[in-house]
């Protein structure tokens, strides 16, 4: 039978909790770090699920490669690299829908500004040349009245051009 050594299994067992717990805080700080780089950048564009999984995924696979290059600070260093590295992606990738966008605006633009000129200028004078719209003067009786500083106005007539 062997003899138990207590120095040797409280040492390892010693070592065991602190490899534990560095795993434990190690993980922790790793999820930790990942959704405090990810709520922190999130406002930096537009909220939506591809950027949450571009963002999430390179962040992600920064920490590791980081982590494993360089411990828990290349871990840090690389998830910082790997969800910047995201939003760049995610900026070009909205770039190119934002100037498609800006281009079909104008384009709508200047196609509705094409119709209105058309139609007014049907509307004022269609094939055979004749003018649609009728200008017609009316004579309106106005009153006698005092205006806003208190003058008296005689009654008199206005002529005004009716368009219909």
């Amino acid at each position: 039978m062997p003899i138990l050594d207590i120095n040797s299994f409280h040492r390892q067992l010693l070592q065991k909790q602190h490899e534990n717990s560095c795993y434990s805080s190690s993980r922790l700080s790793f999820f930790g770090f990942i959704a405090f780089s990810f709520l922190s950048l999130s406002g930096c564009s537009i909220f939506t699920a591809q950027h949450a999984i571009t963002d999430a995924a390179l962040g992600g696979g920064g920490v590791g490669l980081g982590y494993a290059l360089g411990g828990t600070k290349g871990a840090a260093i690389g998830g910082g690299a790997g969800i910047l590295t995201g939003e760049a992606i995610n900026y070009f990738s909205d770039k190119k829908t934002r100037d498609a966008h800006d281009a079909g605006y104008v384009q709508g633009r200047s196609d509705e500004v094409k119709t209105l000129y058309w139609a007014q200028r049907n509307f004022i004078s269609p094939d055979n040349g004749q003018p649609k719209l009728r200008h017609k003067l009316v004579e309106i009786p106005v009153p006698a009245h005092y205006d806003s500083d208190g003058q008296y106005i005689a009654p008199s007539t206005q002529i005004v051009e009716v368009v219909n």
